[in-house]
C-alpha cells in the first residue's frame, strides 16, 4: 500500500505541475497576444492619422503647383477676356483647394503628437493668403494684359511663390518622415513583444521538461522500490 500511495502522490504531483504550468503559459500567452494586438491597433490609428495628414500635404503641394500654373495662364492668355475669366476661375478654384488642405492639416494635427504640423500649416495659410492678395493686386495694377501689362504683373509677383512652395514641400517631407518613423517604431515594438513572448514560452517549456523529468524519475523510483 505504501508503494501504491507513493506512486499515487507522485502522479498527482506530476499532473498538478503540468496543469499549473499549462495554465500559467496559457494566461501569459493570451495576455501577450492581447497586448500585442492592442499595441498594433494603437499604432495603426496613429499611422492612419499621420498618413491622412501626409495625403493632405501632398494634395496641397500638387494643387499649389497647378495654382501657380493657372496664374501663368492668366498672364499668357489673359489678353482675351473669355480666357482671362476661365483661367482666373481655375486659379481661384486651385487657391481654394490649397487653402482647404492646409486648413484640414491645421485642424487634424492640433492637440496631438503632430501639433507642430498644425503650426506649420497655419503659418503657410497666412503666407498663402498674402500671396493671393499680391497676385490680385498685380493683376489689378496691370489693367489690360497687353505685353507691357503682363511684364508689369509678372515683375510684381516674381519669386513670391517660392517661399510658400518650399514651405509646403517641407511640410509634406516632414510628415512623410514621421510616417516612416512611426512605422519603424511600431514594427520594433511588436518585434520586441514577440521576442519576449517567444523567450517566455521557450523558458517555460524547458522548465516544464526539467520538472517532468524529475517527476518521472520520482515515479520510477516509487515503482521500482521494493
Amino acid at each position: 500500500m505504501n508503494k501504491k500511495s507513493e506512486l499515487r502522490r507522485a502522479l498527482i504531483s506530476f499532473s498538478w505541475t503540468w496543469l499549473a504550468f499549462i495554465t500559467v503559459m496559457a494566461m501569459v500567452s493570451l495576455f501577450s497576444i492581447w497586448s500585442m494586438n492592442r499595441a498594433y491597433e494603437r499604432s495603426s490609428a496613429v499611422q492612419n492619422e499621420i498618413a491622412a495628414l501626409e495625403d493632405r500635404a501632398l494634395k496641397a503641394q500638387i494643387e499649389f503647383k497647378v495654382q501657380v500654373q493657372e496664374w501663368k495662364n492668366i498672364l499668357l492668355r489673359g489678353y482675351n477676356a473669355e480666357d482671362r475669366r476661365k483661367h482666373l476661375h481655375a486659379f481661384e478654384q486651385r487657391e481654394s483647394l490649397v487653402r482647404g488642405h492646409l486648413q484640414e492639416i491645421g485642424q487634424q494635427a492640433a492637440g496631438n503628437a503632430t501639433a507642430a504640423y498644425s503650426q506649420q500649416a497655419l503659418a503657410l495659410m497666412t503666407l498663402h493668403q498674402g500671396l493671393g492678395q499680391s497676385y490680385r493686386a498685380a493683376l489689378a495694377g496691370a489693367g489690360s494684359l497687353d505685353w507691357s501689362g503682363v511684364r508689369q504683373a509678372d515683375d510684381l509677383v516674381r519669386g513670391k511663390d517660392r517661399g510658400l512652395e518650399d514651405g509646403i514641400n517641407e511640410l509634406a517631407a516632414d510628415i512623410s518622415e514621421q510616417v516612416d518613423r512611426q512605422s519603424a517604431a511600431s514594427l520594433a515594438q511588436l518585434h520586441a513583444r514577440y521576442l519576449a513572448l517567444r523567450n517566455f514560452i521557450a523558458i517555460s517549456v524547458i522548465i516544464v521538461l526539467v520538472i517532468t523529468a524529475a517527476s518521472l524519475y520520482g515515479v520510477l523510483r516509487a515503482t521500482g522500490r521494493e
